[in-house]
């Protein structure tokens, strides 16, 4: 009997001892994918030049319904391996990398942009990635061209006057820190957008422009009308 005592002791501290080094030794769990936390996903650009890599990292965790910060972090991952971050991006660039690393397929255009325009293109395809000069005022092209990459994913009526729904890496709330601020007449939105009086909007727009190559755009949180009033 003192035996089987003596032996059960034992194994009671070598199960012990496992048990221990298993709870120290087990790999913390990390979830494959994170959700986004908004149907329109948003993310502040961190330079001055680095509004297309901000753009492509809104709407890759969009489309696929993943964290934008780590999305980013992969693109920035993806362009400083080829030497290639922080530098001003082009259309080619920005449809190049959807399309072969996030495996989205992107139609790119040109368009010259009038308000019906601009909302049949957001009622059929819905986020569309824009070019337009950063401070939305300059009226000489040639000071300040269309060379900002942003969001427009609505147009909506907001106490009677049109605005467009944008995702500027540029501009949003303080909250956000980006490296400007919100003119007198645009206005909050949720998550980091801001609308902009439409007229002002599309007298920024370039005519470049990019979008989803599946029709009507829908993602997980895409549940809005393109054309929704706001009261």
């Amino acid at each position: 009997m003192a035996g089987k005592e003596q032996l059960s002791r034992r194994d009671f501290l070598k199960i012990g001892v496992a048990t221990a080094a298993a709870l120290l030794f087990k790999p913390r769990f990390v979830p494959e994918t994170v959700q986004a936390n908004s149907e329109y996903p948003y993310i502040p650009q961190p330079t001055w030049t680095t509004c297309g890599y901000a753009v492509m990292a809104m709407l890759a965790a969009q489309e696929k319904n993943e964290d934008v910060a780590r999305v980013f972090e992969r693109v920035k991952g993806y362009f400083e391996m080829i030497g290639k971050y922080d530098v001003r991006l082009g259309e080619s660039a920005l449809k190049d990398y959807l399309e072969r690393e996030e495996s989205i397929p992107i139609n790119s255009a040109e368009k010259i942009w009038d308000q019906n325009l601009l909302q049949d293109q957001v009622r059929n395809y819905k986020s569309t990635i824009v070019c337009v000069t950063s401070n939305y005022g300059e009226e000489d092209p040639r000071k300040n061209p269309a060379n900002h990459w942003i969001i427009v994913d609505d147009v909506s009526e907001v106490d009677g006057k049109t605005y467009a729904l944008v995702r500027d890496p540029l501009r949003s709330t303080e909250e956000y820190k980006t490296k400007k601020t919100l003119t007198s007449d645009m206005l909050p939105a949720e998550n980091g957008s801001i609308y902009i009086p439409v007229d002002k909007f599309i007298s920024a727009m370039g005519k470049n422009y990019l979008h989803t190559d599946d029709g009507v755009s829908e993602s997980p949180f895409q549940k809005k009308s393109s054309s929704s009033k706001i009261n």
